[in-house]
């Protein structure tokens, strides 16, 4: 029989495994708040610090490697986030959100068919995440596929409408089609994006820049020179202006 003792003893010993289990969680939970509140700061080094410390408690913590990758990324090092984000994937194969920044990691590394993986992968989980068609997008248009670009960059406007960064990267696929297959359509179609970005952000030189170039390429003058001009209104300093006015127009 087992005797009393032995019972409390083993009760005793169960209470504090459990116990000490708690304050593990409770303490890297704790380290992932304090490291989003540095990264919502800017502060990614002391970010991925933070992170660092949850992950050596608790080297299985997804939302930890996750973070990190972030932080890593936040920094322009996305060679660093790749680990990360493969662990996280590791621990998590259905997370479309780390899928999705590998995605972009890889994209950014110029590893595109693997980028494209990715982003196929998430968005065979989660269809409705716009960043998924996004990241693909860019993908796509580093590889010259400008068609499959504008697909992507077209789903993500529908999942996300007014989203600047679709409308300009859907614009741009447009022109850099027009200009290969010399079609006024796609010429057109990048106006229309970009004429879309200034109507949401009056003040978005690189729009006016983009559009500038787009009415030349279909030999639109005044709207050119008018674009540019624009640019300087609220750049007087813009380098990009001033050359395209003098070396297309003679426009000093």
């Amino acid at each position: 029989m087992i005797s009393k003792i032995t019972k409390e003893f083993t009760i005793l010993f169960l209470l504090i495994i459990f116990t000490c289990s708690g304050c593990s969680q409770s303490q890297t939970e704790q380290l992932l708040k304090q490291g989003n509140e540095e990264a919502n700061k800017g502060n990614y080094d002391k970010a991925i610090e933070l992170y660092s410390q949850a992950i050596k408690i608790n080297p299985e913590y997804a939302d930890a490697f996750h973070n990190r990758a972030e932080a890593y990324q936040k920094k322009g090092d996305y060679k660093s986030s790749l680990p990360d984000l493969s662990k996280a994937i590791e621990l998590r194969p259905k997370s479309a959100d780390s899928l999705g920044d590998r995605c972009g990691a890889y994209s950014k590394l110029d590893e595109l068919d693997k980028a494209i993986a990715d982003c196929s992968k998430a968005i065979e989980i989660d269809p409705k995440l716009d960043a998924l068609y996004y990241n693909r997008g860019l993908a796509y248009g580093k590889k010259g596929n400008h068609e499959q670009a504008i697909n992507d960059f077209s789903q993500s406007i529908i999942l996300k409408p007014n989203d600047l960064a679709s409308l300009t990267a859907r614009g741009t696929a447009y022109r850099l089609k027009g200009e290969r297959d010399n079609t006024i359509a796609d010429i057109k179609g990048a106006i229309t994006d970009f004429t879309e970005v200034i109507k949401i952000d009056p003040k978005n030189t690189d729009a006016y820049l983009y559009r500038g170039k787009s009415n030349l390429d279909i030999n639109e003058k005044d709207k050119s020179i008018a674009d540019f001009r624009k640019v300087l209104e609220i750049d007087p300093n813009n380098k990009i202006a001033k050359e395209a006015l003098f070396t297309y127009f003679g426009i000093k």
